[in-house]
């Protein structure tokens, strides 16, 4: 899977979670909090998701460690070889 694919199963998964947020522009250095407002609740459940999406699976805590959707993609992608 590309780079640019898990992108945009990303911003599906994101629209999912937040849908009051337009995630059409998401980049990779889209901020998780700051851009996006994400608390550690709905980033648990993004990680929830992603892993039932890319069939992968999260380490303890992983994901409130994640700053932007870029830093997420790439774990993905590492998981993904």
């Amino acid at each position: 899977m590309s780079h640019d694919e898990i992108v945009k199963e990303m911003r599906d998964i994101l629209t999912g979670l937040r849908p009051d947020i337009d995630t059409a522009q998401t980049a990779d250095s889209t901020r998780l909090a700051d851009d996006l407002g994400m608390d550690s609740l709905t980033l648990l459940l993004m990680a929830l998701k992603s892993e039932k999406v890319f069939g992968i699976r999260f380490e303890n805590m992983q994901a409130s460690s994640f700053a932007t959707v870029g830093d997420v993609c790439r774990y993905i992608e590492g998981k993904l070889q």
